[in-house]
């Protein structure tokens, strides 16, 4: 497939993020159960056609998710994260009053990309001496 970068005024921009997505104690929830991988995969495909994003590889292990996602720049890493383990923790659990994915023993973790975690430090502060 064809890298396609989004051109702006005055800059060209490209954003992807992997995604991975881990149940809690690595439960095998998807293991011999192909009708919830399909209904994932689905929930999946519409939140990023919803978006206007681009679903570049998907892979659904017995024990996690890989997801590869070309999103808009001016969206963050968290408001992608957000916008698919939310809608696919409604779809899932419509009658579920708390907010656990897939069902009711699994919770699903996102891992965070280290640019995300990091928060600049301005060259101008500088610690004070005792």
């Amino acid at each position: 497939m064809k890298t396609v970068y989004n051109h702006y005024n005055h800059a060209i921009r490209l954003a992807t993020v992997h995604l991975v997505w881990i149940p809690c104690r690595r439960k095998r929830v998807f293991t011999n159960n192909e009708k919830l991988k399909l209904r994932c995969i689905e929930i999946l495909q519409s939140v990023a056609n919803d978006k206007k994003w681009v679903i570049k590889a998907l892979e659904i292990a017995p024990d996690h998710i890989h997801l590869l996602v070309e999103y808009d720049p001016h969206h963050s890493i968290s408001q992608v994260v957000k916008a698919f383990k939310g809608r696919s923790t409604r779809n899932h659990n419509p009658t579920s009053k708390t907010t656990t994915p897939l069902n009711s023993t699994s919770s699903l973790r996102a891992s965070a990309p280290l640019r995300e975690t990091l928060t600049p430090v301005s060259s101008q502060s500088k610690p004070a001496v005792e």
